[in-house]
């Protein structure tokens, strides 16, 4: 099963530090980080996460 979560914040470092909890939660829940990928939008990093779970 995939999932993705998307973190919106103005630095690509505030991003990272907003995406620490989220790995942790997934990590609890069996999945694995398989992907990232930063995109700018006018105002925003946006930082998408890619979580990989084997059923």
């Amino acid at each position: 099963m995939i999932k993705q979560e998307v973190i919106k914040a103005i630095s690509q470092n505030k991003c990272i530090k907003k995406s620490k909890p989220i790995i942790e939660q997934y990590s609890k829940e069996g999945y694995v980080l398989s992907d990232t990928s930063f995109s700018r939008s006018p105002m925003w990093m946006i930082y998408t996460l890619t979580f990989n779970k084997e059923d």
